[in-house]
């Protein structure tokens, strides 16, 4: 649910569709770190939602808090860090100046 949601921002929230990315702007958004703390349990059926607000924002490289909720509850708490690769070589690159920009935009202010 929570790659859905990561690429359902990009596309959606920022404007940056994420097949684009991936098909012929050859950019990779690898999860190179991942911690979940799960304090509730959730069943089927249940309605949840789900959240993501920018931790970090580096040159190659954007820490996302993302989280799940059932009403007031938070169901499950997750930091991934995403790393920009180039899908030809494999190696971080900088963040493309659009998705740099848009992501930005989402950056909390200090």
């Amino acid at each position: 649910m929570f790659n859905g949601l990561v690429e359902d921002w990009f596309t959606d929230g920022l404007g940056v569709p994420y097949a684009e990315l991936l098909g012929p702007r050859r950019v990779g958004l690898p999860i190179v770190r991942l911690e979940c703390d799960f304090s509730a349990i959730s069943r089927m059926g249940d309605d949840v939602v789900l959240g993501l607000s920018i931790a970090r924002l580096g040159r190659s490289s954007l820490a996302l808090d993302l989280c799940c909720r059932a009403g007031e509850q938070l169901r499950v708490a997750s930091r991934q860090v995403l790393v920009a690769t180039s899908l030809e070589t494999h190696r971080p690159i900088a963040f493309p100046p659009d998705v740099r920009d848009a992501l930005a935009a989402f950056v909390p202010l200090q």
